[in-house]
């Protein structure tokens, strides 16, 4: 109920054109989505109300996604 109500106070944009700095050419368009809180009026609710970000693929907080790619990408040759 509280990742609705975190993508209802923010909006999320596909940036198609972002070069993401991890990419093999793999499947990287999970990570080319960024946020930003949206204006909407009129507000019902107080900043300090804001929920922080969740990933619109993931559903995990903003920024995990990314830190656990790129964990594991310096993890590849373990298993080659």
């Amino acid at each position: 109920m509280l990742a609705g109500l975190s993508s209802a106070q923010h909006k999320w944009r596909f940036n198609s054109l972002s070069i993401n700095e991890a990419s093999d050419g793999g499947l990287d368009s999970p990570y080319k989505w960024t946020s930003e809180a949206a204006m909407r009026q009129p507000k019902i609710y107080d900043e300090e109300d804001r929920l922080n970000t969740v990933h619109p693929v993931f559903v995990i907080p903003e920024g995990v996604a990314e830190a656990t790619r790129a964990y594991f990408a310096t993890k590849r040759g373990a298993w080659e």
